[in-house]
């Protein structure tokens, strides 16, 4: 791709080394960051408020909701919490 882009300017030899020096990661960041720079910014502003708004809706606190309390599960015992009706 980069020597798609940058080959008319180059004479032949000139561009292959350039092209061989450019890992991939480094390619990737000049293009997203070149020419979907845009698009790349509102996707994650997107993102954001979606992950926002699923904290906002987890958080959520409401009294009515019942909750286990671990200590008193944890102490319980089998005469606390087994009885015979007759």
């Amino acid at each position: 791709m980069f020597y798609a882009f940058y080959a008319p300017a180059y004479s032949n030899s000139l561009s292959l080394n350039l092209v061989s020096e450019i890992t991939n990661t480094e390619l990737l960041g000049w293009l997203v960051y070149t020419y979907t720079f845009f698009i790349f910014l509102v996707i994650s502003l997107i993102l954001l408020v979606a992950m926002v708004g699923s904290i906002i809706l987890v958080l959520n606190q409401n009294i009515n909701v019942k909750r286990q309390l671990i200590f008193r599960q944890t102490l319980r015992n089998l005469k606390s919490s087994v009885s015979l009706k007759t």
